[in-house]
């Protein structure tokens, strides 16, 4: 009796924990497409990174992907540089057809050089890995990591004008259905 009082003691102890341990975890497809994100950056194994004409891409199974990593150099019509920064890979889950699902983009982190129609530098903009929620097709939105321009350096505080930063702030993602731009605003993140 006493062996079947302990069975009993410790059955009642761990199913709990296992029963509330499954209702917390969904599954989330591709969550791990580009491998673990660790600081906006894929695993070097998990992903194999090509060379653009103007930086790299991530590339994953199915091909390449639309999502700048590392530092880039963006050119106007001319082929004169416009800018230059570095880009890191974020996510956050949706809510797709089949279930939830992975969503990625990136975002312009570190220091970000503009330059004018000579390829002159014009102005310089720092932009800090910030928290902001999106609202998504899931209940609750998400959260995920955005640059953002927080301070204004002294030396451009007469030509970096609010609208400016709010331009260079957006991000636009090229989809096979069409863009999507994603602006922040409050706080949050929006789709423009």
């Amino acid at each position: 009796m006493n062996q079947y009082l302990r069975l009993l003691i410790i059955i009642l102890l761990i199913a709990p924990n296992v029963v509330l341990g499954q209702e917390n975890n969904i599954y989330v497809q591709n969550d791990k497409r580009y491998g673990d994100l660790i600081d906006g950056l894929p695993e070097k194994d998990s992903l194999v990174r090509i060379n653009h004409a103007n930086g790299k891409m991530a590339v994953d199974k199915d091909g390449f992907s639309n999502l700048r990593i590392g530092h880039w150099k963006e050119y106007n019509d001319s082929g004169i540089l416009k800018s230059e920064g570095n880009y890191k890979i974020g996510s956050y889950i949706q809510c797709c057809f089949s279930g939830a699902c992975m969503q990625f983009y990136f975002y312009r982190d570190g220091l970000w050089k503009y330059y004018n129609d000579k390829g002159i530098l014009i102005y310089e903009m720092e932009f800090e890995p910030s928290e902001l929620h999106i609202e998504t097709s899931c209940q609750g939105g998400d959260e995920l990591i955005f640059g953002l321009v927080k301070n204004i350096p002294l030396k451009y505080s007469d030509i970096i004008t609010p609208d400016l930063i709010y331009e260079n702030q957006k991000v636009t993602i090229v989809e096979e259905y069409g863009n999507a731009v994603l602006v922040p605003i409050n706080g949050r993140l929006h789709w423009e």
